[in-house]
């Protein structure tokens, strides 16, 4: 096949066919049949692009026919051939055709002469090539559930497996798996040995994408059978190798067309793992969720919690294998009483033992449990977390490798909210290795970032130390503000890094240091942010739209301030209602230099641009709104500041800053968490009206008199009403 495709003219096969062609094709003699699919298989060898604007619905079926019934192999053979170079030809474009090709070619499958079999499976592999797994799924599935025939029900299953050597960890995969998978598992049953080993042939491909122990739950713990697991052991072997081989060709491929005329290489198999890794879109899968949580309380040993507890650390140290043992065996974990008294344990340990062995087994099983427990963690990140950061002191890799690794899990599965705190504490400390350590948290942190997702309020909480650290007296401490200074780069821009970390920015000889691990991070990372963070922020309702990185000034980035949860009943993610037509969600945050006097709002303005403010005028001054309510609180050292109205035009734009751009942020221990409660501004794709949605404050966990005005506040809750009325 020509490698510049996409160079060549289009050939208008309809118009260049012979006029005796027709009267071949009909003919009762096989050599003129065959003489007629020869013809056709010519003319597309030659012209391998065809015209996507012609007819071939009549050709496409005449072949059809041929394969399902014409009784002579040899034409059988030559029709699925010049189906092939149809398809090859032209390419997406036969698209319309794929469903009813697909079963057709599938079903004669059942042929068992040589010729026809090779002939069929170059069209499979091809079909595979030019369409999406989706478009096949349903043909497949038909194939599978309804023909008794074992050549027709191995060869498919064998087909799926040679797709699945060039699939990726992509939700599209996953879905084509789980579509497929009971038949699979119920041919894995056969009485048939070929039957039988395409099944095991799939369960090693799909182990091979998404791993073991998910690819058991998919298949119904198919592995639980002693001796289908030594077969799918052999074929997950011969997948892998398989797999690298082709990586390897396209490498090669790749290189081989870098270095060349340019063009796009669309030769055999290798086009579709270009096709899928150049696909914009392409959403990768979660294996996480494809695992059931488990619960590991009843896998600990009868003596566990007596071991952990024991003076002797080497007991310990063998409570805490144990431990280790089994989660490493359960990935995915299910949220229960006992997790709060294991968590605890485990972050006494750590924080307390002074054997570092038994420490690091502790760090390593948080680690685990944090993975597992994902954002049903998050409610203990804070206590987790300022034990991990003291541990820093700790020079040796066999503690500080595992609690660097905790800290950077916690970081993906826990909102900055619930440790904005703890960090503040260690950015201060007095040990320098504690220093150091906790910014490097925050540069690995941060640099998966972008500009849709970084939390400024965040940013802001922590910068005036990251300032201090830029000029502390420990070098490793400089180093680490520069990087993680450099993160915010990576999101920000230097424009935002000069107005959040000014002092930084106004000497050169750091911000060149700045720019170089920012450098550094957009060639590690790229620049968009990385799903993990992605999904952290939505698991919280926090609004994380993907799009071109913004600057700080412009309102790009929702804060996080109103996120911490106050126990593990409300272990479940927050649910984000979706909204038809949404726009990436504003969250109005403030300086951190605003505070709160006699009920009123006084801080900065820079947050909100002029152009945006101008724009929420306008769409009021439309609305003819004249007045508002809006609820929110704060606290002062004492006190809590249960209400703040504005009544007056929505039309004047310094009202409309006060209204919308101003938060208050508590002070109090228990209120640390406060959040904005004009907490989400957007305007409908329409055109249509601003919305805010109101948040509560959280209920505080002691102290009555709080509590009492906080069960004051939610009894007004039913007469909050929204910024604007619907239409």
């Amino acid at each position: 096949m020509d490698r510049h495709w996409n160079l060549l003219d289009e050939f208008d096969l309809l118009s260049n066919i012979p006029n005796e062609f027709h009267g071949l094709i009909e003919s009762k003699k096989w050599s003129d049949r065959r003489d007629a699919l020869q013809l056709i298989i010519d003319l597309c060898s030659k012209n391998p692009r065809l015209n996507c604007q012609g007819n071939y619905r009549e050709l496409i079926k005449k072949f059809l026919e041929i394969v399902e019934s014409d009784s002579n192999v040899v034409c059988v053979a030559l029709a699925v051939r010049c189906i092939t170079v149809l398809v090859q030809g032209l390419r997406k474009h036969f698209k319309p055709f794929t469903s009813q090709t697909t079963i057709v070619i599938l079903k004669k499958f059942r042929e068992t002469k040589q010729n026809v079999r090779n002939a069929l499976v170059d069209c499979v592999d091809t079909l595979f090539l030019y369409n999406d797994l989706k478009l096949l799924q349903g043909p497949i599935v038909e194939t599978l559930k309804e023909s008794t025939s074992p050549a027709v029900v191995s060869n498919t299953q064998l087909w799926i497996y040679r797709m699945l050597l060039y699939c990726s960890a992509e939700n599209e995969v996953l879905t084509f798996v789980k579509a497929v998978a009971s038949f699979v598992v119920e041919h894995s049953c056969s009485g048939d040995a070929s039957v039988r080993d395409a099944s095991y042939m799939i369960f090693a491909g799909v182990w091979r994408i998404f791993g073991e122990k998910p690819t058991s739950t998919i298949f119904s713990n198919a592995f639980d059978d002693v001796v289908k697991k030594k077969k799918v052991d052999e074929y997950y072997a011969k997948a892998v190798a398989e797999a690298e081989e082709i990586e390897k060709n396209r490498q090669k491929e790749q290189a081989d067309r870098n270095g060349g005329e340019g063009g796009s290489a669309v030769d055999d198999k290798l086009d579709k793992v270009d096709v899928l890794e150049t696909t914009s879109g392409v959403e990768k899968v979660d294996v996480w969720e494809t695992l059931e949580p488990v619960d590991i309380s009843p896998d600990l040993p009868s003596d566990f919690e007596s071991l952990v507890m024991s003076k002797q650390w080497k007991e310990r140290k063998e409570g805490l294998e144990a431990l280790l043992t089994v989660l490493e065996k359960n990935p995915r974990l299910k949220f229960c009483s006992g997790c709060t008294n294991l968590i605890d344990t485990l972050s006494e340990i750590l924080g307390k033992d002074v054997n570092i062995n038994v420490a690091a087994l502790a760090a390593k099983a948080l680690s685990f449990l944090v993975e597992g427990l994902r954002y049903d963690f998050a409610p203990y990140s804070s206590t987790v977390l300022v034990n991990a950061f003291n541990k820093f002191k700790e020079k040796k890799a066999v503690l500080r490798n595992p609690v660097t690794t905790l800290v950077d899990t916690v970081g993906f599965f826990a909102p900055p909210s619930n440790y904005v705190g703890c960090v503040q504490d260690s950015l201060e400390a007095g040990n320098p290795q504690i220093r150091s350590q906790t910014t490097l948290f925050l540069s690995r942190l941060w640099k998966y970032h972008d500009g849709s997702c970084l939390p400024v309020s965040f940013v802001r909480d922590v910068a005036a130390s990251l300032v201090k650290r830029a000029s502390d007296s420990d070098p490793e401490c400089r180093e680490a503000a520069y990087a993680a200074i450099g993160a915010v780069m990576k999101s920000t821009g230097e424009d935002g890094v000069r107005s959040l970390f000014t002092e930084v920015g106004q000497d050169e000889i750091k911000m060149s240091k700045v720019r170089s691990n920012c450098e550094m991070f957009v060639k590690e990372c790229g620049l968009k942010a990385d799903s993990r963070i992605m999904r952290l922020y939505e698991a919280f309702g926090v609004p994380s739209a993907s799009g071109e990185p913004k600057k700080v000034k412009s309102l790009g980035t929702a804060s996080t301030r109103n996120l911490k949860r106050t126990g593990p009943s409300q272990g479940q993610p927050a649910v984000r209602k979706k909204n038809s037509g949404m726009r990436p969600n504003i969250a109005c945050s403030s300086s951190s230099s605003s505070k709160m006097e006699c009920g009123k709002a006084v801080g900065p303005k820079s947050a909100f641009s002029e152009a945006v403010r101008g724009k929420v005028g306008t769409v009021l001054q439309q609305k003819n709104i004249q007045s508002c309510e809006v609820i929110n609180g704060a606290t002062g050292t004492s006190e809590l500041v249960e209400q703040l109205q504005v009544d007056s035009p929505l039309s004047n734009d310094d009202v409309i800053h006060d209204a919308l751009q101003e938060n208050i942020r508590g002070k109090s221990q228990h209120f640390n968490h406060l959040s904005e409660v004009l907490d989400n501004v957007y305007h409908s794709e329409d055109g249509g009206f601003l919305k805010t949605q109101i948040k509560l404050i959280p209920r505080p966990r002691s102290q009555p008199s709080l509590t009492a005005k906080y069960s004051s506040l939610q009894s007004r809750k039913s007469r909050i009403p929204l910024l604007l009325s619907k239409r």
